[in-house]
């Protein structure tokens, strides 16, 4: 063969197909060699340059202890667009990154040790519903990086990175609890940017700049960490910056320089329950440092001390600075406050017991939720409307698991292999928003307090036929016997409803949730596809794209009459636009040349029509995410649902008649995205 030929195939085959030159790996690593099938390594000690390239399903990697070293280059192991992968008792040392996951969802990163690597131990970028557990992070410049949602990482160790312990970046839904987060002392303990509705809790985290930073991110739950020693000057242990909504209770914050900071107009914070005290690093360090014009609540802590002129000499707030806002810390505890005493126990008899969380819980995840019972119980299932029954076996793996996580306003069966008591720790909800639709929703009862089913239900009766518990036998409500007459916490019920709508449970009574709600999305340069899950008051474009800067380009499809319309901001013309609102059910093509976010204000929707043709349709998703495929499962099949993702240049496909379910890569619908569909019949869609 001819060097020119040889070179053309060269430059076709790095082109046009993916070229491998390296060999399958054995039982001994080489460098830049593929996992294909389980693999044990025989333990040693491995230069392994490039790395080692997961390139299947399904597998199982096992390195049995060994050391894989890099060049302080490439990725120790990496996993691109693979699923239900383990990886464990892994050592990787001196590469870019230990584990780098990009696209892959379902797997479990298991019993590792990342040291000395130079970017990030572990990375997970649009890497959703993956297990991080047991694992150390030494030495790093950056332990755990998250660019991905619903993952669960616990019980790992992460000890003398440069920059950061947990780095959570745009990411949502996200629960990291158990872990000792150490030494991290050049920047961050925890760091949540832009990121919401993650929960936190019963992490140990000490000697950081910043022991939890919150920056632009809100809707999280902070709950019963030990955020403490953060103490070298201007070292704060909780530091919250234009962030909102956000659940702080049940944390000792103590021996920092400032106890918790809050500025840039973070003013609906749930600050509650928190043991502040001893945060002493010099004559100018507080407790709490309310560095904003905004007021703030912060009561029900304990301040170390039940003397008055203590406990406001250790807050900074107007007193100090007239142009700063008013601290409210009334109504302090009298003594340390333990969660451990803020606890529900419910009581399980052998069979199937229809229950519900009466607290808002500080895990949510079953395995966590319900360790208590651990090896007790079999099955948990619950039902919801649209969705039909989902259930979680704890002896199946998580990707055969529809139902993996419970809140307070959800009702589920556990079936019992033998008695036992479930413990539920949490504090008492402050508010709870039920999404109920036409017919029967199975909920929860998130409060401890046993009430008259006519007063708890009360304000809502116009909405209700009926409701149902079972306690050993049936008892109802509204359905002919009323033998149901008080509310019990623990139970789940079965409620019947004459329409779709929502109910917020607050102060001892379900009510009818009339509220308007915030969404803030955000935006990369370039092209992002975006809906509105919100119906806002005015829904003119120019309004709802006040929160953004620079030029704005949108796009909107109108498939039933197959006609583009068009917004510039930097139109010349006024009369060039011709896309005159944004709404509710529709998606949209917007450009815009920086990071930023849109902000929207609007009613949440109940429930919404959208009419579809026979092809394709440009839509949007409600105020909230749901597991593919129950968005689509009332439509006639075959239906194809296609998404982009702005971040890694993205679609990702979901198609009831795939051939095989690893080909659907889209994996839910979230609030915000946008989509095309395409559908095989005129039908209505109900969002």
């Amino acid at each position: 063969m001819s060097s020119i030929k040889r070179t053309v195939i060269l430059v076709i085959c790095l082109l046009v197909v993916p070229c491998v030159f390296a060999d399958e790996c054995g039982k001994v690593p080489t460098s830049g060699c593929y996992i294909n099938q389980d693999t044990t390594f025989i333990s040693g000690t491995y230069s392994v340059n490039f790395g080692v390239i997961i390139n299947k399903s399904n597998i199982v990697l096992d390195c049995n202890n060994s050391w894989l070293y890099g060049p302080n280059l490439n990725f120790g192991i990496r996993v691109f667009d693979k699923t239900r992968v383990i990886i464990k008792n892994c050592k990787l040392t001196n590469y870019e990154y230990g584990i780098y996951l990009r696209n892959s969802s379902f797997n479990n990163i298991i019993n590792n040790t990342f040291e000395n690597n130079v970017v990030y131990g572990i990375f997970l970028r649009n890497s959703d519903n993956n297990k991080v557990i047991n694992n150390s992070l030494l030495g790093n410049i950056g332990g755990v990086y998250l660019r991905a949602h619903n993952n669960i990482l616990y019980n790992n160790l992460l000890s003398d990175n440069s920059i950061s312990g947990f780095e959570v970046d745009v990411s949502d839904n996200n629960e990291i609890f158990s872990n000792k987060i150490i030494n991290n002392n050049n920047a961050y303990g925890v760091w949540l940017k832009n990121s919401k509705w993650n929960l936190f809790s019963n992490n140990s985290i000490t000697r950081h700049r910043y022991g939890v930073f919150l920056q632009s991110s809100d809707n999280n739950k902070i709950n019963n960490n030990e955020v403490q020693n953060n103490s070298e000057i201007n070292m704060r242990g909780v530091y919250i910056q234009a962030s909102n909504d956000n659940d702080i209770r049940g944390n000792t914050v103590t021996r920092n320089f400032h106890g918790i900071v809050l500025d840039g107009a973070s003013v609906t914070n749930i600050i509650e329950y928190n043991n502040l005290y001893d945060n002493d690093g010099d004559i100018y360090s507080y407790d709490l440092y309310n560095n904003q014009a905004d007021n703030i609540s912060a009561r029900y802590n304990w301040w170390g001390t039940i003397n008055s002129n203590e406990i406001d000499i250790n807050i900074y707030d107007d007193d100090e600075d007239i142009t700063k806002g008013r601290v409210d810390y009334g109504n302090w505890l009298t003594q340390f406050y333990n969660l451990t005493n803020n606890k529900y126990v419910i009581t399980l008899n052998t069979g199937w017991n229809l229950v519900s969380i009466p607290l808002d819980s500080n895990v949510e995840s079953l395995p966590s939720l319900l360790n208590s019972i651990k090896d007790k119980y079999d099955k948990v299932l619950t039902y919801n409307h649209n969705k039909g029954w989902v259930s979680y076996r704890p002896d199946k793996p998580d990707f055969l698991n529809g139902l993996q996580r419970i809140n307070e306003t959800i009702g589920f069966w556990v079936h019992m292999l033998e008695p036992a008591a479930l413990e539920i720790q949490g504090f008492e909800a402050e508010s709870s928003i039920l999404e109920l639709s036409k017919g029967w929703n199975l909920i929860g009862y998130p409060s401890v307090y046993e009430a008259n089913v006519s007063h708890v239900f009360e304000e809502v009766l116009d909405e209700l036929h009926s409701i149902f518990m079972y306690d050993s036998e049936w008892k109802d409500y509204g359905a002919g016997t009323d033998l149901l007459t008080t509310v019990k916490p623990g139970f789940g019920y079965w409620v019947k409803v004459n329409k779709n709508t929502r109910w917020i449970f607050e102060n001892g009574k379900y009510k009818k949730y009339t509220g308007q709600a915030t969404f803030q999305k955000d935006l990369l340069p370039g092209w992002n596809l975006i809906s509105l899950p919100l119906q806002p008051d005015n829904i003119t474009t120019e309004n709802i794209l006040t929160s953004l800067t620079g030029q704005i380009v949108v796009w909107y499809y109108n498939a039933s009459t197959d006609a583009w319309t068009v917004y510039d901001s930097d139109a010349p013309f006024p009369w060039l636009n011709t896309l005159h609102t944004l709404e509710y059910g529709k998606a949209y093509w917007l450009s815009t040349t920086t990071n930023q976010t849109l902000t929207v204000q609007g009613d949440i929707m109940p429930d919404y029509t959208i009419r579809l043709i026979n092809g394709w349709n440009f839509v949007g998703y409600r105020m909230s995410t749901d597991s593919m495929p129950d968005p689509i499962s009332s439509l006639t099949r075959p239906i194809t649902v296609w998404t982009y993702y702005t971040g890694g240049d993205r679609w990702e496909v979901y198609d009831t008649e795939a051939p095989f379910p690893w080909l659907n890569t889209l994996t839910e619908m979230r609030a915000g995205k946008g989509c095309w569909m395409k559908s095989s019949v005129a039908q209505d869609w109900t969002i």
